[in-house]
């Protein structure tokens, strides 16, 4: 019995002393606290001056400039400017100079420009006009690239000895344009396998030709009126002459009426006439005259006009005579009708239309019913 008292007063002392021990180290031992993230002497360092953001928080971006506000006109600007320069493109272009003969044409000086058609920022100006220039080479070739742009125009094309067609001949630029408009599915594709042909005329031997024009009034009532060339006369009926016209339509239509009948005939007189759509009509054609021409006008014709114009060439006189013609039809003018004519003609029985000098050329006539509008001759 003492035995197990003594075991039980061993057991319990046992038990104070470690109930005692785990009190103590629980006085020595800090309250517990929360995690806290380290911090880098960098953050310290930041967290240390005047302008850094409290530790924990994301720092605020730098302070930007304000950004200035555009007024509606620059706005507007701005946009269009964006708009036109999706527009354009950088220009290429290939292009072949030929003679009459279809031969290439070496050493061709051309030049060209760049357009665009950009409206220039508030308080800049426009770019300036930057002129590029080429030559062809031996197979008549010539390539030229500029910037980007939205129109190509080739401003000159010259050699001496060689003329370009007759319409452009009195031009000191803007001979051709091309648009190169990005947004334009119609707009001009280069092509280098493909290169743009040009016409020149190799001057070979010009002539002293007749050189004549008239504005003849002509009652249009079918019946014929006479022209001679080298007099520059006419006459109604049967005469001495080049060439005979007349003019059909209805009796007292006003001036400026449309919607109505009306034709017009034009005959070589001992020859015949060849209508041509020729650039130079320097060298008439050997055969295939016909003795008449004639056009009929409907009054439903979806494109009517009281306006005609044509090209000829004229053979008359048996042979005698042959000249290049630009004739216009007016079917209503003054209570008349009017027949125009310009003509380049070579009495001496030769086929060559080559004038001397080459520097006068033919001019496209342009008659029009202005106020002041000339009378035609009775």
């Amino acid at each position: 019995m003492k035995k197990k008292t003594l075991f039980a007063v061993a057991l319990l002392v046992i038990i104070g002393v470690v109930v005692l021990l785990w009190l103590k180290a629980q006085r020595a031992t800090p309250p517990l606290e929360s995690a806290k993230p380290a911090i880098s002497e960098t953050a310290k360092s930041a967290a240390q001056s005047p302008t850094a953001s409290p530790v924990g928080q994301t720092p605020r971006a730098a302070a930007q400039p304000a950004a200035k506000k555009l007024s509606p006109e620059e706005k507007r600007r701005e946009t269009i400017t964006a708009w036109e320069r999706a527009r354009e493109t950088e220009v290429e272009f290939w292009g072949k100079v030929i003679d009459q003969h279809n031969e290439p044409v070496v050493g061709v000086a051309v030049t060209a420009t760049v357009t665009t058609h950009q409206i220039p920022p508030p308080g800049f100006k426009p770019q300036p006009t930057t002129i590029y220039s080429a030559n062809t080479d031996a197979s008549g070739v010539f390539y030229i690239k500029g910037r980007s742009g939205r129109g190509f125009t080739i401003e000159t094309m010259k050699k001496v000895g060689y003329l370009l067609p007759p319409a452009l001949q009195n031009r000191t630029d803007n001979l051709f344009l091309y648009n190169y408009d990005q947004l334009d599915p119609k707009g001009f594709k280069a092509d280098s396998t493909s290169p743009v042909v040009f016409h020149m005329w190799k001057i070979e031997q010009p002539e002293k030709l007749i050189k004549g024009e008239g504005f003849y009034g002509i009652i249009p009532d079918g019946g014929f009126y006479t022209i001679d060339l080298l007099t520059q006369k006419h006459a109604r009926g049967e005469t001495l002459g080049d060439l005979k016209v007349k003019i059909d339509r209805p009796k007292n239509v006003k001036w400026g009426a449309r919607g109505y009948d009306w034709s017009w005939d034009i005959e070589g007189v001992g020859g015949g006439v060849i209508e041509t759509q020729d650039e130079f009509m320097y060298c008439a054609p050997e055969s295939g005259y016909l003795p008449r021409y004639d056009v009929k006008i409907s009054a439903n014709d979806e494109h009517w006009s009281d306006q005609a114009k044509r090209q000829f060439y004229l053979k008359s006189r048996e042979g005698k005579i042959y000249a290049r013609l630009e004739v216009e039809i007016l079917a209503n003018y003054q209570d008349k009708a009017v027949f125009s004519v310009k003509y380049y003609a070579n009495q001496n029985g030769s086929r060559n239309l080559e004038y001397a000098p080459p520097q006068t050329v033919l001019q496209e006539s342009r008659i029009k019913p202005p106020t002041n509008a000339p009378t035609p001759k009775p």
